[in-house]
Parts: C-alpha cells; sequence; structure tokens
C-alpha cells in the first residue's frame, strides 16, 4: 500500500480514493469528487469507512457519509479543501463520481486547508451514536454544566464546537484564521444554538486565564513590565481558534505559548453573526468571563484592581 504524498506537490485528481488516518490506530477514507482544473480546490466526499485500511472494493468507498448529529439531518458530507496531498494520505486507487453525486448542492462547504481532520465528520458521527443522540431533536448536542448558585447551563458539546472551530481553518501556511468561514457556519445556527456556542467558546477562554499560562506568553509575559491583560485575552482566542489539539497542548504543556499574533474578534464572533442573521443584537448570558483576571483560581498573584 503506497502513501499518496508522492512528494509535496500531489495535487488531487477526479475519482481519487485515500485511506486518511483518525489518530485513533483507524482510518477513514475520502474520494475526490471534483476539483477546480488548476492547483487550489478540490471537492472531497467523506465516506462512511472506520477502520483498518480497506481495499478499493470495499462497498462503503463507493458511498457519502449521511450527516445526522447535531444539527444536521441526512445532510452529506462533502467538503472543499485546498492544497496538495499530504504524505499521511494513502492512495487506494480511483472511483469515479456518479452523476447523483454531481448533482448535490455544495454551496457554502469550504474547509479550509486539507489536512487529516477532513475524515473527522465520521468519527464524530460514531461519538453521536454512542451518546444515544440519534432520536433527540437537531441541534448541537447540549451538555450540562455547574454554575453559580447551583443552577446549570446548557454547553455545546465539545466534538461540536471544535468542529464549527474548524471553519476558521486557513487556506496558508500561517494557519491565520479564516473569520468570514466561521461565520458562515454561525449564522447558519439559531438563537439558542449561538449562544450555546458563545457559552462554550467563553468556557474555553476561561480555563486559559491562568498565569502559568500568562508567564509562558513568548512576548509581554506576565511578570514583565510590558504584560497586556488584553494582549493576553487576544492570544487566548488565536490558541482557541487554531484547534483543539493546539488548545490542549497550551493548557496542559510547558513550552511557550506563540505570542507575535492576536484574533480578538473571536471572543464577540456569535454575537456579530446573530447580528447579522436576525438584524438584532444578542441577549447571551454566561457562567465563565473570558476577561484577564477572570479565573480567579488560575491566578494566585494577580494584581490588586
Amino acid at each position: 500500500m503506497r502513501s499518496a504524498g508522492e512528494g509535496s506537490t500531489r495535487q488531487p485528481r477526479t475519482g481519487d480514493v485515500f485511506a486518511v488516518p483518525t489518530g485513533d490506530g483507524r482510518y477513514g477514507a475520502v474520494r475526490v469528487l471534483a476539483t477546480d482544473g488548476g492547483d487550489r480546490s478540490a471537492l472531497f466526499a467523506v465516506t462512511p469507512w472506520l477502520g483498518d485500511v480497506p481495499a478499493l472494493d470495499e462497498p462503503k468507498l463507493r458511498r457519502v457519509l449521511v450527516q445526522n448529529r447535531a444539527r444536521y439531518v441526512d445532510e452529506p458530507a462533502l467538503v472543499f479543501r485546498d492544497g496538495p496531498i499530504p504524505s499521511e494520505f494513502r492512495y487506494l486507487g480511483s472511483i469515479p463520481p456518479t452523476e447523483e453525486e454531481l448533482s448535490i448542492d455544495v454551496k457554502g462547504r469550504y474547509g479550509g486547508r486539507l489536512d487529516v481532520s477532513v475524515v473527522n465528520p465520521v468519527r464524530w458521527e460514531e461519538e453521536y451514536e454512542h451518546e444515544g443522540q440519534t432520536d433527540v431533536p437537531r441541534s448541537p448536542t447540549p451538555v450540562r454544566a455547574a454554575a453559580r448558585g447551583g443552577r446549570t447551563r446548557e454547553l455545546m458539546s465539545e466534538a461540536r464546537f471544535w468542529e464549527l472551530i474548524e471553519f476558521l481553518g486557513s487556506d496558508d501556511d500561517a494557519a491565520f484564521p479564516n473569520l468570514e468561514s466561521l461565520m458562515a457556519s454561525l449564522r447558519e445556527l439559531t438563537p439558542k444554538d449561538l449562544e450555546l456556542f458563545h457559552r462554550r467558546l467563553h468556557e474555553r477562554l476561561h480555563q486559559l486565564d491562568r498565569e502559568d499560562v500568562a508567564r509562558r506568553l513568548s512576548r509581554y509575559a506576565f511578570g514583565s513590565s510590558y504584560f497586556s491583560p488584553d494582549h493576553f485575552l487576544d492570544v487566548r482566542c488565536l490558541v482557541v481558534a487554531r484547534g483543539r489539539a493546539h488548545y490542549e497542548s497550551v493548557r496542559h504543556g510547558s513550552e511557550p505559548v506563540p505570542a507575535e499574533d492576536e484574533f480578538e474578534e473571536l471572543a464577540s464572533v456569535a454575537e456579530r453573526a446573530h447580528e447579522q442573521r436576525f438584524e438584532t443584537p444578542p441577549a447571551f448570558t454566561s457562567d465563565h468571563a473570558c476577561e484577564t483576571y477572570s479565573n480567579e483560581e488560575g491566578w494566585p498573584h494577580a494584581p490588586d484592581e
């Protein structure tokens, strides 16, 4: 079985089928349904395959995964991705797209640069089914979080939150967030679902609001005369924007935290999407403030204000 990499310049071709590692020892699989004729974008169909590297005659490789988690209702897993084939992809052969597949409306299905995350939907569908959620109303699967005063508030599920954050994936090597791609996805949500996203986002930012993280900033670190609470919040926004793996490495790691860039727009992205979609400002609530020093347990040496 050969890798698809063929160097770093191999571009997708219509009909290509690839096995893609999911990060848990298994593989998903994708097919290329169309390309733009150049070196930029290709339309990928995620198949329902999940397991060992399959043979090309596996029947599931000829099907498109149907998504029914969260807000999806029988939606085919199709996405445009940019760039060459990553070295982790294993080329299996070619299966030409059908006329039915080519007739599916793919407007708005852009997912950023091509990488192994393209097969995430098949794992998320599996997780959703195992949670026993397939018969509940379609909304970003809420979970309960402890709140002040003994109350509980709903939060968007971890899987769904990070799935939305992935729309920030950039199409360049700098990996700077693509805000409009996320905004387009958020504008499809209901007001309540937008609030669930807002709460989960502020919880993630709150959890990074810690002195030990601030002391690891690569510039303007806490303890220096240049530390800025606003800068630290904007850096935390960028940490979240760069995805779950980066977020967890910062949250639990000990290495310096990149602080050369910021992404302050993320903190208010749900409010902006609400205003654009419903032409009215939201009244979102959250039990987690995201401003620097709001996480009192994380700041043993916070300055008095």
